[in-house]
């Protein structure tokens, strides 16, 4: 079984290393305080090849392996902090709105959802 509240040892820091930024596109999303969802996107040139991997990037950014990835990035760095509080806050108000279940039931997917049970049927 998994230990969701186990702390982990954060990565090394490199310090005084400049990072080389060999991003071909990014997408931000931000709300602010009166909840208000916004979204930029950045493109490091204007052709069809960073097109293609935008369109990669937000095709990926709806699945249910980058949404349970980014939750355990989310649960990783909250814990680093010493923030279990607002990691459970976090976490009960994603589980309240039905999201994981839709992602669990396969709603929003194109591809037909099989229970593990079925496949023995």
């Amino acid at each position: 079984m998994f230990n969701l509240f186990k702390k982990k040892k954060p990565p090394a820091v490199v310090a005084d290393e400049e990072v080389e930024d060999t991003s071909s596109a990014s997408l931000t999303y931000t709300i602010t305080e009166d909840g208000t969802l916004t979204a930029s996107f950045s493109l490091s040139s204007m052709d069809v090849i960073t097109a293609k991997l935008f369109s990669d990037l937000m095709i990926e950014v709806g699945t249910a392996e980058v949404y349970l990835e980014t939750l355990a990035i989310v649960r990783d760095r909250l814990l680093e902090e010493d923030r279990e509080d607002l990691m459970e806050l976090i976490f009960v108000n994603i589980a309240s709105s039905g999201v994981l279940e839709d992602l669990v039931d396969g709603k929003g997917d194109d591809e037909p959802h099989i229970k593990p049970s079925d496949m023995f049927n």
